[in-house]
């Protein structure tokens, strides 16, 4: 809008008695260029939402049976009328008695009343917060169940992509060694609830508990490990006591925002990181003291400064105040060390179990040379170091490589090279030293374009492609099956156990 056009519009003096800034049927398109949806529903009364609330309001509750999970979604899946209905909560093969709350695309949304027939698939949550946690999805369902649901997914996602030679080369679901007690990284953040400073994670959204960014209050996450426990009422205390306010990324007020764990759970190191806007002047080594005497294992205090408008954690400054500024994990037989920002799988047990995989399924010889793309902290690399000759990983960041070459370091692994640079970059050269075998870690949203047909041009005989989507593995698998290759083998491994997330292991060969 021009100073000219809202100037016109103050001299009318309409807005006097608008609980907004227009009426927009007064204003016409003077300010709006155009409508999308339902006129009456920008200008006042609702009446086409409330005719349709009000007709699931006099809906009589049904009795249906469930089918099946609408899995990477929890909800349970079951047809009334000649409609899909979707059930939150509810658990394949039982009988439940439901009323329907609303729409969801061509779905409708169901409330369960009761359980009339539990399913012997249903299982008892650990989590005191499941439900409306937004951590965990599937904890109401047996751990068998899980699998099964993120195996059929690997294979319906790859025949809904083409790719259906594929699917006969999936083999079974590896599980997690651990379903709880897995994760060694934990992002909780700070919240109000009331106008009360509350710590835990944000609340899941539902058809009828819109709740985004609100965070759920909590003591305890069993996915994680005991120690929040000790750790969170020291924090809780030294906010509330320093008058220190929830960051609003919003308005940019406030001041604390994530308070990240970190925990080796092979060593039992922890770390501690408190993520905040700028401070006031605030002695934070007050609470580092009250952590140390509260939780002995502590080796790390980190305090991260984050004034971005976005509620991710992200590290504009950071500073350590007591303790190392790492901690070690072993994984493989190796020791990592991990900073704040290291990339390292959250399953560390897991992460073995695959690691050890890909050491077994792929072409490796006492005379190959690996290339690994995307190799954050080096864990793969290092871990195939001693069943090759060479292993060289390039990653586009530089705190990765310089984590990656300590760990090398560290472990006395002589036949290592990390570089680093993207890989559209650094593959747009020839390379210094030919490849056997190229192993891909891309991040979710998988291989650009560019870095596909770079790692093509390479015309290595073997990919180890690794991925946590399998929507973008399907994509990618086309372009390598377009240029000769054929998949070997193909191994989805759970280590996100509750959750639809998973990783897959594919060993390609020309």
């Amino acid at each position: 809008l021009s100073a000219e056009m809202i100037e016109s519009y103050l001299d009318q003096e309409s807005y006097c008695d608008k609980a907004g800034a227009y009426a927009v049927q007064e204003v016409g398109d003077a300010f709006v260029a155009r409508l999308k949806g339902d006129y009456d529903n920008v200008v006042g009364f609702p009446v086409e939402k409330v005719r349709r609330l009000l007709a699931l309001f006099k809906a009589p509750p049904l009795t249906v049976e469930v089918e099946d999970i609408d899995f990477p979604a929890s909800s349970g899946k079951a047809v009334a009328g000649g409609r899909k209905l979707l059930i939150p909560g509810a658990v394949t093969g039982e009988t439940v008695r439901v009323q329907v709350v609303g729409e969801r695309g061509a779905a409708r949304v169901a409330e369960v009343i009761r359980v009339e027939s539990p399913s012997s698939r249903r299982a008892e949550p650990r989590c005191p917060h499941f439900g409306p946690c937004g951590g965990c999805l599937f904890q109401n369902i047996d751990y068998g169940t899980q699998l099964e649901l993120k195996e059929r997914y690997v294979k319906r996602t790859l025949e809904e992509a083409g790719i259906t030679g594929a699917t006969a080369a999936v083999k079974a679901i590896t599980p997690s060694p651990d379903p709880y007690g897995y994760r060694n990284k934990m992002e909780f953040g700070f919240g109000e609830n009331w106008g009360r400073l509350v710590l835990g994670l944000r609340e899941r959204v539902s058809a009828t508990r819109q709740t985004h960014r609100r965070t759920l209050s909590i003591d305890t996450c069993p996915i994680f490990s005991p120690v929040v426990e000790r750790v969170f009422p020291p924090v809780i205390d030294f906010v509330r006591e320093k008058g220190l306010a929830v960051f609003d990324i919003l308005s940019g007020h406030g001041h604390v925002r994530h308070l990240v764990l970190r925990q080796g759970k092979r060593t039992g190191e922890l770390m501690v990181i408190l993520v905040t806007a700028e401070l006031p002047c605030t002695d934070i080594a007050v609470l580092a003291e009250r952590l140390m005497a509260a939780v002995p294992e502590l080796k790390s205090f980190i305090h991260v400064t984050n004034s971005r408008p976005s509620d991710l954690v992200e590290h504009e400054k950071t500073r350590l105040i007591a303790g190392a500024p790492f901690i070690e994990e072993t994984l493989v037989g190796l020791t990592f060390r991990v900073y704040p920002q290291t990339f390292f799988q959250t399953n560390t047990a897991g992460a073995e179990l695959l690691y050890q995989r890909i050491r077994d399924e792929a072409p490796l010889s006492p005379e190959s040379r690996v290339l690994g793309l995307y190799c954050g902290s080096g864990s793969i690399e290092l871990s195939l170091a001693g069943a090759v000759r060479k292993v060289t990983g390039v990653d586009s960041s530089p705190a990765n490589i310089a984590n990656a070459v300590e760990n090398a370091l560290v472990n006395r692994v002589e036949n290592a090279a990390f570089v680093p640079g993207t890989v559209e970059a650094l593959l747009s050269e020839p390379l210094r030293e030919p490849a056997d075998v190229v192993v891909v870690d891309p991040p979710r949203v998988g291989l650009t374009g560019k870095a596909l047909r770079r790692v093509l041009n390479l015309g290595v005989p073997a990919v180890v492609y690794v991925s946590c989507n399998p929507a973008s593995l399907a994509r990618d698998l086309r372009g390598f099956l377009d240029a000769g290759y054929k998949v070997k083998s193909l191994s989805p491994f759970d280590l996100f156990p509750h959750t639809p997330h998973l990783e897959i292991l594919t060993v390609l060969e020309k």
